[in-house]
């Protein structure tokens, strides 16, 4: 019989992430199976890429962040042992809302004439490379020199 570390359960129970009315609604499967859906998610959640509930969206994570797809473990206790969690974006509408913020911030500033607010920059490239990789160089390059 497979155990799971109760650590591993309480922290997704603690994290809010985890509903279990709507893992059993999404996933027929698992209510028909009867027993504990968040058992269910921690042994079988990554092989079949289930989501914990409407605000962690498991595929999108693990398309977006390289680091949680090159991982073993489940997708969700990734995200909770990630120092940079709070700036990553669990679900497509949460990415769009983040992209919205800040190019409202920015044209605000830039309407206003005020030099933007200081913070780590932090630039994203999801390019595919095959074969390319001096003109992705070059494009960054061109980029960094530009701003």
């Amino acid at each position: 019989m497979m155990t799971e570390p109760s650590g591993d359960m309480d922290a997704i129970a603690r994290s809010g992430l985890f509903d279990p009315a709507w893992y059993l609604r999404a996933y027929g499967d698992a209510a028909l199976l009867g027993g504990d859906p968040l058992l269910h998610f921690l042994r079988h959640g990554r092989l079949l890429r289930r989501s914990p509930g409407p605000e962690f969206d498991t595929r999108f994570y693990l398309e977006t962040y390289r680091d949680a797809a090159e991982s073993p473990g489940n997708p969700l206790l990734h995200h909770l042992s990630c120092e940079d969690r709070a700036r990553r974006p669990l679900t497509p509408a949460a990415l769009r809302t983040e992209m919205d913020r800040l190019a409202h911030a920015t044209v605000t500033h830039w309407r206003a004439g005020k030099p933007l607010p200081a913070r780590r920059p932090v630039i994203s490239y999801c390019t595919p490379v095959r074969g390319r990789l001096d003109d992705l160089k070059g494009s960054l390059r061109a980029n960094l020199d530009e701003n």
